[in-house]
């Protein structure tokens, strides 16, 4: 109950911000072995707390559910282990997101990221966060549709005995009822983000995949997606067209 009236409120949330941002981010459809729902969530508040001058909203989806009934994402021998497809709709100061010759900050535009991992890890009980880049494994390329960065980014996996506790539990059943508010039409199963126990606590993964960054009027649009790095290269095609299909409405 109390996870579903928290879904509720960050749902109200998300529609104010959609309201202030007048635009919001969609993905047409997600790739095969994806939930084929996406959830929407306002993170101004976890942004500016850690002293980014930004708001704006998050939309992610993460692995369908397997026989079981858990995700993809909680199941270490899927290719979706700890993977994540979505994006931001944001606005902020030129200076923030993009260098004076109009190129991209990557690095602050990357924080973004790092800051809502390092949110949902802390909700999952882990004691230190992390979230960076790989050095070196970053490559640019312009496309029609922005400009397209692929890198790998070491994290921890939001698994260990923090998802038992009470706040572990509220944040995986908050996610879950905001899918279901979000998506009526979709139905999950009730284990769906149910973690299994770890192996080993808040394991570090590497994770590869793309952001996809262009600019919207005032708004700056950052798609993306990731996958355990040796999952990488049989994706990457599917991955390149959902972030591809991605548009700000």
């Amino acid at each position: 109950m109390l996870a579903r009236l928290v879904a509720r409120w960050h749902d109200i949330m998300r529609r104010h911000r959609r309201r202030q941002l007048g635009a919001r981010l969609v993905f047409p459809q997600a790739p095969e072995c994806w939930l084929p729902a996406f959830a929407e969530i306002d993170l101004t508040s976890t942004w500016r707390e850690a002293g980014l001058p930004v708001e704006g909203s998050a939309v992610l989806t993460i692995g369908a559910p397997t026989a079981s009934g858990v995700s993809a994402r909680l199941v270490r021998e899927s290719p979706l282990f700890q993977g994540w497809l979505g994006g931001y709709l944001v606005r902020a100061p030129q200076s923030f997101t993009h260098f004076d010759d109009d190129a991209p900050n990557l690095n602050n535009l990357f924080r973004l990221l790092a800051e809502d991992q390092d949110s949902w890890l802390g909700s999952c009980g882990d004691p230190e966060p992390v979230t960076f880049l790989v050095p070196g494994s970053q490559r640019l390329h312009e496309t029609e549709h922005g400009t397209l960065v692929e890198m790998k980014v070491r994290t921890h996996a939001d698994l260990g005995p923090g998802n038992a506790t009470r706040k572990g539990r509220l944040a995986a059943h908050t996610l879950h009822e905001l899918f279901c508010v979000q998506n009526p039409s979709v139905a999950l199963p009730e284990n769906f983000l149910d973690a299994p126990q770890a192996e080993k606590a808040y394991e570090t993964v590497t994770m590869q995949g793309y952001m996809l960054l262009w600019q919207h009027g005032k708004l700056m649009a950052i798609a993306s997606a990731f996958v355990p790095a040796p999952a990488f290269s049989a994706m990457r095609t599917e991955l390149l067209d959902s972030l591809m299909s991605a548009r700000v409405l």
